[in-house]
């Protein structure tokens, strides 16, 4: 083999590597924007589940709340609470009355009575 020829060799050799190279680098920039677009992905899953885990957690202490109720059903717990409960304030506001509760200074209702909770 001449001294030329094995250089021409060398040089396909060199060419062929440094194709090899490049193409290596493309196929991890690719791989970077995928792992990149898979994590943001991730994320956005983990942010979906938090989400729902509060909806969750939420509905679980609404649930809780009612049952502690001494009546869970609004007719009972008139008849029983609020029908002669001391601390109801009638106000007279022309068009409409409104009761409000003492205990808690707000419009009174079923949901957030004192009377009928532990």
């Amino acid at each position: 083999m001449t001294e030329k020829k094995a250089e021409k060799e060398e040089i396909e050799l060199l060419k062929k590597i440094l194709k090899k190279e490049d193409d290596l680098e493309k196929e991890e920039h690719s791989l970077k924007d995928f792992e990149t677009k898979l994590l943001k992905k991730i994320l956005e899953k983990e942010k979906d589940i938090e989400e729902e885990e509060k909806k969750i957690e939420a509905r679980e202490e609404k649930v809780e709340k009612i049952l502690k109720r001494l009546y869970r059903n609004v007719n009972e717990w008139k008849i029983k609470i609020w029908n002669s409960c001391e601390e109801k304030k009638i106000v007279d506001k022309g068009d409409e009355i409104v009761y409000y509760c003492n205990v808690m200074n707000k419009v009174c209702n079923f949901d957030d009575c004192p009377k009928n909770g532990p």
